[in-house]
């Protein structure tokens, strides 16, 4: 008999069971519900991805201003992040050890590297954000579907600038925190 090519692949380990004290870190994905009846032909979709962890959901989105795109939100309230988002599923990471407030205090930190002003679809997305707070949280980064659009248009060279830009407006356009929320979600979470 010959091996199932299956068995070939690098498996995801299961997350370990949780030491006392520690907390579990969940990936929440949503659909950009209408964006992704687009792309599902390419193979790729694309999501906006949070991280549940001590009972608050961190994200990030870009505004124009210079400070922090990380905000704080209910987890799995997709009426919070807009119309255009639906809850698609939850993911467990991992369990970190590291407290609520020094949960805070890397959010503080994470901010300073994913402001508002320096959000990118391709290079500096939500995505990116989840999988560097993941890192720090538990050392396991989220699943590479989540953010494969973002790989394959870096890895094509930006695929003709993805069809002209087209693409790419509809997405900065929908991915983009109003700047009066943006304004009040840095005053909750960061000042």
């Amino acid at each position: 008999m010959f091996p199932s090519c299956m068995s070939l692949l690098p498996r995801r380990s299961e997350p370990r069971p949780p030491r006392p004290g520690q907390a579990p870190v969940l990936l929440n994905v949503y659909d950009m519900y209408w964006t992704n009846w687009y792309t599902a032909g390419a193979g790729v979709g694309v999501f906006h991805s949070g991280v549940q962890v001590h009972g608050s959901e961190w994200a990030y989105g870009g505004h124009p201003y210079a400070f922090t795109g990380v905000f704080e939100i209910a987890p799995r309230d997709e009426r919070e992040l807009g119309e255009q988002f639906r809850f698609r599923q939850s993911v467990h990471i991992g369990y970190t050890d590291f407290s609520e407030e020094e949960v805070r205090r890397l959010v503080t930190e994470l901010g300073k590297q994913f402001r508002g002003d320096r959000y990118h679809l391709m290079n500096n997305n939500c995505n990116h954000f989840t999988s560097a707070f993941c890192l720090a949280l538990c050392e396991r980064d989220i699943p590479a579907w989540v953010n494969r659009l973002a790989y394959r248009v870096a890895d094509a060279g930006g695929a003709a600038a993805l069809a002209g830009g087209t693409l790419s407006l509809i997405f900065t356009k929908h991915t983009t925190i109003a700047p009066s929320r943006a304004r009040r979600r840095h005053r909750e979470c960061c000042v």
